[in-house]
């Protein structure tokens, strides 16, 4: 069941970010009528980009699931995942979202994506992971600290 649920949450992810990207190149062909960038190297790194970040949030909502945690909650859970991608990350399922968006805009060519995927990683940085982080750290104390010293952020 865990790995059904992880699968079909980020099968979402993917369309939806698909969906935005694309809504994106059309912004820059209609609004500022700016070329897209689409070439075969472009599409196959966008490919690329796009099944590491899918593996990264399959893994990551996969490791949650198998805690018996939410991968949808804005709250802290009752426990700190250390396990998975959680050993190399302290945001896995964040770090696959930006990676999804960004293949999806290096797949499609769209300049004013390629700013969006910027804006969004500032804005998860700032907004949902520092509170995270501090919410994290009150609910935990001394068990998120230590986990903290020893796992990286982002990578």
């Amino acid at each position: 069941m865990n790995k059904i649920k992880a699968i079909f949450l980020n099968i979402g992810l993917l369309a939806i970010s698909f969906i935005i990207a694309w809504l994106l190149l059309r912004f820059d062909k209609v609004f500022l009528d700016l070329a897209n960038y689409r070439s075969s190297l472009w599409i196959s790194i966008g490919v690329i980009v796009i099944i590491v970040g899918l593996v990264i949030r399959l893994w990551a909502s996969y490791t949650f699931y198998s805690h018996g945690l939410k991968v949808l909650a804005l709250k802290p859970q009752h426990q700190i995942v250390q396990s998975g991608p959680y050993k190399y990350s302290r945001n896995p399922l964040y770090i696959g979202i930006i990676l999804i968006f960004l293949g999806w805009v290096l797949f499609l060519g769209s300049n004013i994506g390629l700013v969006t995927v910027a804006i969004l990683a500032v804005l998860f940085h700032l907004d949902l992971i520092l509170s995270g982080e501090k919410e994290l750290e009150q609910k935990f104390g001394e068990e998120y600290r230590q986990y903290k010293l020893n796992v990286p952020r982002w990578l």
